[in-house]
């Protein structure tokens, strides 16, 4: 795999601030889910660690587990939002149907899979800095 040039984050401001809000996740993923239907509801705490009040931007990676050739991730959803200093707020998100899709070789179409995916939450892209959750699609 080739490493990216560049990872994926957004800052919200210029401001001291927006560097001092720290993501700490403790994922809750509704599994399995009946992909054909309902989302997967994703809760995420993110703690404000600083002394003022701050943004972070939520996001939301997916990669399927037995796919050795497809992406290392690709976002599917983010949500930015407003936190006070020193406190937590739980950020709920969604992924419908239509954001777990994944490229199915053997009909060329992206579709719905079955299968194990790893939900990587954070408030960028670099590995090393995203929180892994198991999502299993029936």
């Amino acid at each position: 795999m080739i490493p990216s040039i560049m990872e994926f984050t957004f800052v919200s401001s210029v401001t001291p601030s927006a560097f001092l809000v720290a993501i700490r996740v403790k994922i809750a993923v509704s599994t399995p889910v009946n992909f054909c239907c309902s989302p997967a509801k994703i809760i995420v705490p993110v703690t404000n660690t600083g002394n003022r009040d701050g943004e972070e931007v939520v996001q939301v990676y997916l990669k399927k587990q037995e796919d050795a050739e497809g992406p290392a991730k690709t976002l599917r959803a983010f949500k930015r939002v407003q936190i006070p200093a020193g406190k937590t707020v739980n950020v709920e998100l969604e992924l419908t149907p239509k954001q777990l899709e994944w490229w199915d070789a053997q009909t060329n179409t992206m579709r719905t899979i079955a299968g194990n995916f790893d939900i990587m939450v954070g408030g960028n892209s670099k590995d090393a800095e995203l929180q892994v959750k198991t999502l299993t699609l029936q």
